[in-house]
């Protein structure tokens, strides 16, 4: 055994700690810890309570777009790994327990829930601390590609464009609700 190293488990089970961590102690996990798959619980159990909140107001999954919310708070806090599993596992979950997003749309929220987890993976590592116009860019990357695939998929432009309309109170509650648990968390250190 190489001396500091108790096993070769203890390799794996190091925290590596992401650029993020400036601020929040946030921290990449790797997929072999248990805590990475606590943390993804979690979250997909956030997004899917948020979304059936969010369903009772009519239109409010289109409008607010609920199952993305933990989705970016998990990639930005937690990494790549944490975000893209949340990203999946939140609409599949969902699917499978409620019929809910329907079949024809469920690839197009995979797509800009994986795409919104890379991007918020990456802002969190060249930010370096929780910013604003991060979130804003952020979620403005998402929604822009969603238009662009909802527009592929679909061949009409303006039933994307309508869509991306009618999500700007979404897009005003993902930014500021993500960033003010941000700077709770960071403020009380949970």
């Amino acid at each position: 055994m190489l001396p500091g190293i108790k096993s070769i488990t203890h390799i794996y089970m190091r925290t590596n700690y992401s650029a993020a961590n400036a601020l929040g102690k946030s921290c990449t996990f790797f997929f072999r810890q248990t805590r990475t798959f606590l943390v993804v619980i979690i979250l997909v159990i956030g997004n899917m309570l948020l979304s059936g909140l969010f369903h009772l107001i009519p239109q409010g999954g289109m409008i607010f777009h609920p199952i993305y919310f933990f989705t970016l708070f998990g990639a930005y806090k937690y990494g790549l790994k944490a975000g893209i599993l949340t990203a999946v596992l939140s609409p599949v979950v969902s699917y499978l327990l409620t019929g809910m997003p329907s079949v024809d749309i469920l690839l197009i929220i995979l797509t800009k829930s994986c795409l919104l987890a890379l991007a918020a993976s990456y802002g969190a590592k060249c930010s370096m601390n929780i910013s604003l116009l991060t979130f804003v860019f952020i979620v403005l990357f998402y929604q822009m590609a969603g238009v662009f695939i909802e527009w592929g998929t679909s061949g009409n432009i303006l039933l994307a464009f309508r869509h991306l309309y009618l999500a700007i109170p979404g897009m005003i509650f993902h930014i500021f609700g993500v960033y003010g648990m941000l700077k709770l968390i960071t403020k009380y250190r949970f």
